[in-house]
């Protein structure tokens, strides 16, 4: 059912990204506050918010997910419970929490079962207050914590098994334990905890785990394969997470990232150009796209941090972020390292992504 699930899924976004490439992607009007509030209700279809409005109509576990603390404070609850009553309930009748669900209400992993599905999912139960939801699908949450825990987790440290390969942020990179998914971890040991769940990870002090084995005193590293080079993601969601709270690690970890280039000309890559990761085969059809591209997803959640650490670069990082929204007249997906939209023979960067949410929280301050 998965596979038939990836053919359809990559043959509609194939056309819709030829079809934007040939005519242009649609041009909100207004300032880049106005044109990320009309992104973000475009992006509720009347069942669930969908992750873009161009060729990801679908629910993505890991794109709501990091919107939802914005949804809900933005005024967006009810639809935010909506969404995951409607994900929750496709996944259930699926016997699993998925990375996304087709337009046609599929659940499928891609390329390869998700940790941070489970994360994202518990994230937006908890920022929404969902109780009833909790309460209605315990089973199910319960079941898939305890079956991450089992088939991913090294008991005896707590770190993701370094012999498995899953999807995550950057999931075209191959990866032993990254740093990512390991933040991951700690967000689920801490929101299975507030939502009263069974919580297999509560032993674990992931704080710890991830100073001690990612931090190499300047930035964290990307994963336990111990190559030292900075990474967009891994140095961004120790922190987003809340798994370690210190502002001087913070700090060095922002001049870091400064100092690699990841930050220009606007936030954030992934990584510099010059290092070379060992990638899945599907990575040739959207070349560089989880290399030195600049994604906007993260882009913003980089400058939320900043706001604690370097009023100044705040302030300047989201004048910058401005302009590139109001200069396409849309929130876009990816760029490429030189700031330019990113596309390839096959893939066109998406646009009206529910990303914008979290921007608007920052220029909102609610």
């Amino acid at each position: 059912m998965e596979f038939r699930a990836y053919i359809t899924e990559g043959m509609r976004i194939f056309y819709k990204s030829l079809h934007r490439r040939l005519r242009g992607h649609r041009k909100y009007s207004g300032n880049a506050t106005e044109i990320c509030r009309q992104v973000v209700d475009e992006c509720w279809n009347g069942r669930f918010f969908q992750t873009s409005t161009g060729h990801f109509c679908q629910f993505y576990s890991r794109d709501f997910g990091i919107c939802a603390d914005s949804l809900v404070r933005l005024g967006y609850r009810d639809n935010v419970i909506r969404t995951l009553g409607y994900a929750l309930d496709r996944f259930s009748s699926h016997n699993g929490i998925k990375v996304a669900i087709t337009p046609g209400g599929m659940p499928f992993d891609f390329p390869y079962y998700g940790i941070d599905s489970v994360a994202f999912i518990l994230r937006a139960l908890r920022a929404a207050g969902a109780r009833e939801l909790v309460e209605k699908h315990r089973d199910l949450l319960e079941r898939e914590i305890l079956r991450l825990h089992s088939g991913y987790i090294e008991k005896d440290t707590g770190l993701v098994r370094r012999d498995v390969t899953v999807s995550s942020m950057k999931d075209y990179s191959r990866r032993k334990s990254s740093c990512y998914d390991n933040s991951m971890a700690a967000m689920i040991r801490a929101d299975a905890e507030k939502l009263r769940l069974e919580n297999p990870f509560r032993d674990y002090s992931y704080g710890r785990l991830l100073r001690e084995n990612f931090w190499n005193g300047s930035y964290f590293l990307d994963d336990l394969s111990s190559r030292e080079y900075v990474a967009g993601d891994a140095n961004i969601f120790p922190f987003w997470t809340g798994a370690v709270v210190s502002k001087g690690m913070l700090k060095s970890a922002v001049e870091s990232i400064r100092q690699e280039g990841l930050d220009r000309p606007f936030p954030l890559k992934y990584t510099s150009g010059r290092v070379s990761r060992d990638m899945v085969w599907h990575e040739f059809l959207v070349k560089d796209w989880q290399k030195d591209s600049i994604w906007s997803q993260m882009g913003i959640i980089y400058i939320g941090l900043l706001k604690g650490v370097d009023k100044a670069d705040f302030r300047r990082s989201m004048g910058i972020f401005k302009g590139v929204i109001e200069q396409n007249r849309n929130y876009m997906e990816v760029f490429t390292s030189s700031g330019k939209r990113f596309k390839t023979a096959f893939y066109h960067s998406d646009t009206g992504m529910l990303w914008a949410s979290n921007y608007l929280a920052l220029v909102e301050n609610v």
